[in-house]
């Protein structure tokens, strides 16, 4: 007998109160943790790791939290550390954790947060080695993105809008297909059907990644919580700045390549980019992307056979796809 299917804003709850409970040690070196921990997010990944645990499993969604709360940690840990390397002011809408302290504690708190993740694991339903396994297979991958956003930034007209896609399929897109290989593998799946859904995670995240990318440039930063045209001022090769470059012809290249090494006036330059964008048509064909890897993700559902467990992650794709924050 399965489990009683939970709404997405059911499992919210639920794992908002793993977090609030889970007994993290205090001090100084657990405070950045806590603060990260406690700002306003909206935990995709636990969620997706315990929606598709519910879909296959036959214990209570509670039994989850111990994989949801490490993939929650780690993705925190990830954040502290990318803000670092970005150097952004602000995540969530609040002063970044090296701001609001420092550059050292905030790596320190990072790598504890990520110990901290794999630490939760070893308390997980199934087979541990295996999950464990996966969990790290994703880090990897997603440090491996990192490094490829960092180097991609160093380039100009030449980046390509596969390897961008690429980039953003290990930072990204890679965890999030994980959470619900894990949640999947965690409530009983056969490692078959825990690898479509991985797929469709991962082209899923492609587009949430793509979003994130047009919400940074266009989006109400009050509800964004973040910079706003923070890409464009860290030089980010994102679609946006990949379709305008390949569209516009040497006379853009240029344009762009004048606005990269100039950071005197943000405002100026976070403007005249977007003007840019705009003339190449380019917000609407990174829009277009968007849908079409959410069209492919969504058509994966019929290949799995929990699929009819599998509605809330339906109905949570669906928001997904509409976000505008």
């Amino acid at each position: 007998m399965s489990v009683q299917l939970r709404s997405p804003e059911e499992l919210l709850r639920i794992i908002d109160a793993a977090v609030q409970m889970d007994e993290l040690p205090a001090g100084p070196l657990y405070a950045p943790v806590q603060y990260i921990l406690n700002l306003p997010g909206k935990r995709s990944r636990p969620l997706l790791v315990a929606l598709a645990y519910q879909a296959y499993a036959t214990q209570p969604v509670e039994r989850v939290m111990p994989v949801a709360l490490a993939v929650e940690y780690f993705h925190n840990f990830t954040l502290m550390h990318d803000d670092i390397m970005d150097q952004a002011p602000t995540r969530r809408g609040q002063p970044s954790v090296h701001i609001q302290w420092d550059v050292n504690t905030a790596i320190l708190s990072g790598d504890a947060l990520f110990a901290e993740s794999v630490v939760k694991l070893l308390a997980a339903p199934g087979n541990v080695a295996d999950l464990t396994r996966t969990f790290l297979q994703a880090a990897i991958e997603v440090c491996q993105g990192q490094m490829d956003d960092m180097l991609l930034e160093k380039r100009d007209a030449d980046v390509t809008l596969a390897e961008y896609i690429e980039m953003i399929r290990r930072k990204t897109a890679v965890l999030l297909g994980a959470s619900l290989r894990l949640g999947a593998l965690a409530g009983g799946a056969s490692p078959e059907e825990a690898q479509r859904l991985d797929q469709i995670g991962q082209l899923a995240g492609i587009a949430f990644q793509l979003q994130d990318d047009e919400l940074d440039t266009y989006a109400d930063p009050e509800k964004f919580g973040k910079q706003p045209g923070g890409d464009i001022l860290q030089n980010k090769k994102t679609c946006l700045w990949i379709y305008t470059a390949e569209s516009g012809g040497r006379d853009v290249q240029a344009q762009l390549a004048h606005w990269a090494d100039r950071n005197e006036d943000p405002a100026a330059k976070v403007q005249a980019v977007k003007a840019l964008f705009a003339q190449a048509g380019a917000r609407e064909y990174c829009q277009q992307l968007q849908q079409d890897y959410f069209g492919r993700a969504f058509g994966l559902f019929d290949q799995l056979e929990g699929r009819s467990g599998l509605e809330p992650l339906l109905t949570y794709l669906g928001w997904m796809r509409n976000r505008q924050y």
